[in-house]
């Protein structure tokens, strides 16, 4: 046995790129040629449309059941499912019989702050895992991408909000200022969906220090090639990162559609104010008139939706956000925390008026737009 091989468990979280390093990773076909090994969580064609021609023979396992049912619910101590725990401390102790290292890439690992604050249940199953991940051979390396934290809550904050409503009956999507929370707090609120300091910390402070062979580490979100960066920075992983440098080339998975967010917003104000001449046809048409929406700003008035007027994150919330970054910045990376390219990337989206969402009372002030939802036909 080989005691030197070692596991990467990637927790994420969203919004820093955890779907486009799955898809590189589950049909890379280079990593064995440094001894590593992909072992979930698998992506869905409907994200990753790569693999749907490409093989891959990866062995995946369900991480959001090993998250949410082995451990959450404290599977891991019930009797009749010790057969997939067997199976998976039998997987592991295969990989480092034949030298091989592991990677797991899943952000249902941010479910683990569930377990937090502390009680005897969440001791207990927090225990248990701990002592699951002790019997394994290898080292265990938990990886937490860190991405600015204003940057990471503009994104968090729209991915958020879109949906795929079909009736303006339902409920309107919030603004930035309705989010402004997330930008001048180290976390969400929400267990399940956490921020990357939120479990940077969570794991430092919690899991950690029941391990026997553990550790924590930051991989800057920042630069180019974000999953060609990731392999290049796994040890000894040379032969990996030269072939999947020059050989696989993929394109970012699952990008956000942010103008569907301001579209939507603009619907269902324009259905508030009944200014739609067939209520009846427009009611169940919800995403058919975004999407004209989208098309009547890009191209019949030719402005992008960050030139209509807007409503943004007054200077005192940037002025927290901005700092809030800076702190989680260097915290998570230290001495490798680039203060100035944060104050570019910060500069650059204020300028773009990416902290801003569409003042959707002002745009349907304007007569032209009343004219528009007087001539929509959205048809039956």
């Amino acid at each position: 046995m080989d005691i030197g091989t070692r596991l990467f468990i990637h927790v994420g979280p969203v919004k820093t790129g955890s779907s486009s390093v799955q898809c590189n990773l589950q049909v890379n076909p280079f990593l064995k040629d440094s001894s590593y090994d992909f072992m979930g969580r698998m992506e869905r064609p409907s994200i990753c449309p790569q693999t749907n021609h490409r093989k891959t023979k990866h062995k995946f396992w369900d991480m959001q059941e090993f998250v949410y049912r082995y451990v959450l619910r404290g599977w891991l101590k019930q009797d009749q499912f010790q057969g997939y725990v067997t199976r998976f401390k039998a997987y592991l102790q295969s990989n480092a019989d034949n030298a091989i290292n592991t990677i797991i890439s899943a952000e249902e690992f941010c479910g683990l702050r569930q377990l937090d604050p502390p009680n005897s249940d969440n001791d207990d199953r927090m225990q248990l895992l701990a002592n699951l991940l002790n019997s394994i051979p290898q080292s265990i390396t938990f990886q937490v991408f860190h991405r600015y934290h204003f940057d990471w809550a503009l994104s968090r904050y729209k991915s958020g909000e879109i949906n795929n409503h079909q009736s303006l009956n339902k409920d309107p999507m919030r603004s930035i200022l309705d989010r402004e929370d997330i930008f001048i707090n180290g976390d969400t609120g929400m267990a399940d969906d956490c921020s990357p300091v939120s479990m940077w910390r969570f794991l430092q402070d919690k899991l950690i220090p029941l391990l026997d062979k553990g550790s924590v580490e930051s991989f800057n979100f920042h630069g180019d090639n974000l999953v060609t960066r990731y392999i290049c920075n796994l040890p000894e992983a040379q032969a990996a990162c030269e072939k999947s440098r020059t050989s696989l080339h993929m394109e970012t998975a699952r990008p956000t559609n942010t103008d569907i967010l301001h579209s939507d917003r603009i619907a269902k104000g324009a259905w508030t104010k009944g200014m739609y001449t067939n209520t009846s046809a427009a009611r169940y048409q919800r995403k058919k008139i975004g999407e004209i929406i989208v098309d009547h700003v890009r191209n019949n008035l030719n402005l992008l939706f960050a030139e209509l007027p807007l409503e943004c994150l007054p200077k005192d919330v940037l002025s927290e956000s901005l700092a809030l970054s800076i702190r989680i910045g260097r915290e998570m990376l230290g001495d490798e925390f680039d203060v100035e390219s944060l104050h570019s990337k910060f500069s650059r989206k204020k300028s773009e008026n990416m902290f801003c969402s569409v003042n959707v009372t002002a745009v349907l002030e304007d007569p032209g737009w009343k004219q528009f939802f007087r001539d929509l036909d959205v048809g039956v």
